[in-house]
């Protein structure tokens, strides 16, 4: 609980880059000890999101360009890795029903409202993260998920909002899920790298936007339901509409 709490404030805003993060403070603002105050801030340090300053204690590290690229160097060994080694996709996968989302985003013509941009968003880190879990390497898994959460799925909202990014993007994913599951994995490996490469320029441009409280609470609400919805898609157009019309709700 104590990491989560103050993994969103740093996130929300509530700590600015360079603020310090107080253990007895934070201890008094979550009535607790300043135990599990001290484990959550020595995840949040692994995490790269605080770290220990003599003097000091804990202050917010800032997320910058450097960042962002080392984010995605790693984010590219790990998964152009798991393209040449993990287990083999099929239709039936998991990750393999996003596709029909991401070709009827690519396809569509209407303007993308807030809804439509975090579902992409979250979409997008679905989808990544499924490539990595055909390794069947938890370390890694654990790893390359808490940097694409933390790192990058709370800046893709202001990413998707372009049109041009949009179609790209999906093209993207469409063209590396149709490799892999053609068993191409020389050409799914070829597609990622310059997908993750093109990524790693759009999301050093959206660095500096703000992703607000509004974002991360619809973003909640987005995730449970592509959860739900990928257990059991239908891959038919018209169903693939209806559920991103049940997503545009959300935020009404």
């Amino acid at each position: 609980m104590a990491y989560e709490r103050v993994r969103d404030w740093v996130l929300d805003g509530d700590y600015t880059p360079g603020d310090a993060v107080a253990e007895e403070v934070l201890a008094r603002r979550l009535s607790i000890s300043r135990t599990p105050v001290r484990a959550a801030l020595d995840r949040l340090a692994a995490d790269g999101l605080v770290r220990a300053v003599r003097g000091r204690g804990f202050v917010v590290v800032e997320t910058t360009a450097r960042t962002i690229r080392e984010v995605f160097e790693l984010r590219e060994a790990v998964e152009t890795f798991a393209v040449r080694h993990g287990q083999s996709w099929s239709q039936n996968s998991r990750v393999a029903r996003l596709l029909p989302l991401f070709e009827y985003y690519r396809d569509s013509n209407d303007d993308l409202a807030w809804p439509d941009q975090v579902l992409l968003a979250t979409s997008d880190s679905e989808f990544h993260a499924g490539i990595v879990v055909t390794l069947d390497n938890w370390l890694m898994a654990d790893v390359h998920r808490r940097q694409l959460q933390l790192r990058t799925a709370r800046l893709q909202g202001t990413v998707w909002r372009s049109r041009e990014n949009t179609r790209v993007g999906c093209d993207g994913h469409l063209a590396i899920g149709n490799a892999l599951l053609a068993g191409d994995r020389s050409d799914a490996e070829q597609e990622l790298t310059a997908h993750l490469r093109l990524g790693l320029e759009h999301m050093t441009e959206a660095a500096s936007r703000h992703v607000s409280e509004r974002y991360r609470s619809l973003a909640r609400r987005v995730e449970t339901a592509l959860e739900t919805w990928m257990a059991d898609p239908d891959e038919d157009r018209a169903a693939v509409a209806a559920f991103v019309s049940e997503i545009r709700e959300l935020d009404r």
